[in-house]
């Protein structure tokens, strides 16, 4: 705060001589206050210049124990040129605080101050509402006590409102919830240097106050008059279309002019041209009299418009003819059930709306049918005023095939996969045929073949289409269950020995197959036959392989064949002597083994002495040593035999033992 005063009196504490005060960095919460503690309304004196400089709200200069009427100046400006005092001109006793501060904003009330608790001055609606009604400068006036005061205003020239800136300027008091009526004297606005405004006399409510130029009202009106009338605006009677204006002078509630502009119409006198249509025989008033010809007729309604002018109206009469009609259909030759659309389209009359009735029951213009055999349709057309017409149609239904077929078998085993074939007998109305069967096969042709692959009863249906000449109608025809696939039984047998051997050949056959099997053919290693489900069987005394094949029927003659092997296996019997004699007397002169089941193949004989030594080989079954050795007969003693054979059955064997040689 830059401050430069002097003490001329002691009834002066703050003198101004062409210094400044600036306030800053008050809030809400925080104000900054110059304080005058001096009752005299000479507590402040300005002498040569200077000013507070206070633009917040809460920068407030606070006036103490003001004592008695006077006035009480409030030197606010802006700078050295703008200056704008405050007058606090009490009127009343008593000992009083005044506080007051002025602000504005950066610009002429756009945005609206910041700086304010009170939501009026912020918003600025209502009357006093912002640049267009209200100056840019708001004051903060507070008094705790009662006191009645004659308040003047300052303002800066920019400050001014943008609509009849040079208008009266009166003061408006927000009362907490509302801006108060304008009061004061009215004084004219300025637009550059200071204005003031004042004095505002008899207040005792303070707070937030605003300035605000005077309400003058405008208003707009339109008269319509007939043609060769007249009307009293813009101070004569006007005959002519035009806008008049006319001042009210001091006729509003503030004193303020009102201007009133006034748009005269003329209105000539109207002329109507109609169009009216009769149905034939119907009459119509026009031209002063029942009309039922066509024409052009005159009336002439005086007085008759909303204005009082008369109407002149010319009436074209027209006169409806009757309704005619054309029906067509889409299709006017169909199969049985096939949908086709009929129309009707009706002209004249009184050119619709029409309304339709069906025969069938529909009210549309068109109608969907559907039907089964050859029909006609009617249709009665309305206008609501000419007579009614009916019009009618017939749809042609062409004939359809009667649908036959048959197969040249209707049931079959499982197994072995049987053919059927199946065969159009519908007759020459058939074009073509198509079959269907309800394994999901799809067949084309008169005659098809099919085979059904797994067990079941199976559905067949053939649809049969006419030819182009007759409209390639179809028709179909389904047998349920009409082919029936047997499941084949299951063959199946034990054989309780196997493999058998030569000398034990004989075995049995016992029979486990299923279902309702009336049938056994047993084939026997392709040796011979059996009828029956179980037997026993004895097979030649020789090795080999047998295929056994089993063939049953069931009640519905299907077979199934099984087959199993039988083996036959070859015994085997060895006999070797302990000791022989060759000595020449005929009598167990060698030495060699014997047996049965034993091959040629892979035979071998040999015969060692005590040393090891080989003395005799041979390769050919159940050749006998003659006690030799390289031609010479061997001494009396034991000597080692060993023996490698195969039997029937294709084992390999090997056996060793000692022979005795005695002489």
């Amino acid at each position: 705060m830059l401050v430069s005063w002097s003490f001329s009196a002691q009834n002066n504490l703050l003198v101004l001589d062409g210094a400044y005060i600036v306030l800053d960095g008050g809030t809400a919460a925080n104000s900054m206050y110059v304080v005058i503690d001096e009752p005299s309304d000479q507590g402040i004196v300005r002498l040569s210049g200077g000013h507070v400089h206070s633009e917040n709200q809460y920068h407030y200069i606070k006036w103490l124990n003001t004592n008695g009427a006077g006035n009480y100046l409030f030197p606010f400006g802006v700078n050295a040129a703008d200056y704008i005092p405050f007058t606090f001109g009490k009127t009343s006793g008593g000992v009083n605080d005044i506080l007051v501060s002025t602000w504005t904003t950066n610009q002429a009330n756009l945005p609206y101050p910041n700086a304010t608790n009170v939501g009026a001055v912020t918003s600025m609606t209502g009357t006093a509402d912002a640049i267009q009604r209200a100056i840019d400068r708001f004051w903060d006036i507070q008094s705790p006590a009662p006191v009645t005061s004659d308040l003047t205003f300052s303002y800066r020239g920019i400050e001014n409102t943008t609509m009849n800136p040079t208008g009266q300027i009166f003061a408006q008091h927000w009362n907490g919830a509302a801006w108060d009526s304008q009061v004061g004297p009215g004084t004219p606005g300025v637009v550059a240097g200071v204005g003031t405004s004042g004095i505002v006399a008899g207040q005792t409510t303070f707070s937030p106050w605003v300035l605000t130029i005077c309400d003058t009202t405008s208003g707009v009106d339109t008269v319509a008059i007939c043609q060769n009338d007249s009307v009293f605006v813009g101070g004569a009677f006007q005959t002519a279309t035009g806008t008049y204006v006319d001042t009210l002078y001091n006729a509003n509630y503030m004193g303020c002019d009102s201007i009133l502009r006034t748009t005269v119409i003329i209105h000539p006198t109207p002329l109507y041209n109609a169009n009216l249509g009769i149905c034939f025989g119907d009459s119509a008033l026009l031209g002063g009299d029942y009309q039922t010809s066509p024409g052009v007729y005159i009336d002439t309604l005086f007085n008759a418009s909303y204005l009082g002018c008369d109407s002149i109206i010319h009436t074209t009469l027209s006169v409806k003819p009757s309704i005619v009609t054309t029906t067509t259909t889409t299709n006017d030759s169909v199969c049985p059930n096939e949908a086709t659309i009929i129309y009707t389209t009706p002209s004249l009359g009184n050119g619709g709306p029409y309304t339709y009735q069906w025969s069938n029951g529909s009210a549309d213009s068109s109608t969907t049918v559907s039907p089964s055999v050859t029909a006609t349709y009617t249709v009665v057309i309305n206008d609501g005023c000419s007579t009614p017409i009916t019009d009618s149609i017939t749809i042609y239904v062409r004939p359809i095939p009667d649908v036959n077929f048959t197969a040249n078998k209707f049931e079959a085993c499982e197994e072995p996969i049987t053919t059927i074939e199946f065969y159009n007998t519908t007759g020459s109305s058939s074009y073509s045929a198509s079959w269907y069967f309800s394994d999901g096969t799809i067949l084309n042709g008169d005659t098809v073949s099919h085979s059904f692959l797994t067990a079941g009863t199976y559905d067949v249906t053939l649809t049969v289409t006419t030819s182009p000449q007759t409209g390639f109608c179809n028709n179909s025809h389904t047998e349920i269950a009409y082919i029936t696939i047997r499941p084949n039984p299951i063959a199946d047998f034990i054989i309780t020995e196997n493999p058998l051997t030569m000398l034990n050949p004989t075995t049995s056959f016992t029979d486990l197959s299923y279902y309702n099997i009336i049938n056994w053919a047993w084939d026997i290693g392709g040796m011979d036959s059996m009828f029956i489900p179980n037997f026993n069987y004895i097979f030649p005394t020789d090795t080999g392989t047998y295929p056994i094949y089993l063939t049953v029927t069931d009640d519905n003659g299907c077979q199934h064949t099984t087959v199993q092997e039988l083996i036959v296996k070859g015994d085997m019997g060895l006999y070797v002597p302990n000791a022989f004699t060759p000595d020449f007397d005929n009598l167990n002169e060698g030495f060699a083994p014997n047996g049965f089941g034993i091959l040629e193949e892979g035979y071998e004989f040999t015969i060692f002495n005590r040393w090891g030594e080989l003395i005799f080989i041979s390769d050919v079954k159940f050749e006998p040593w003659d006690g030799t050795y390289q031609g010479v007969m061997v001494q009396n003693g034991v000597y080692v035999w060993k023996l490698n054979f195969k039997d029937f059955n294709g084992e390999k064997h090997s056996a060793i033992g000692v022979v005795n040689v005695i002489y």
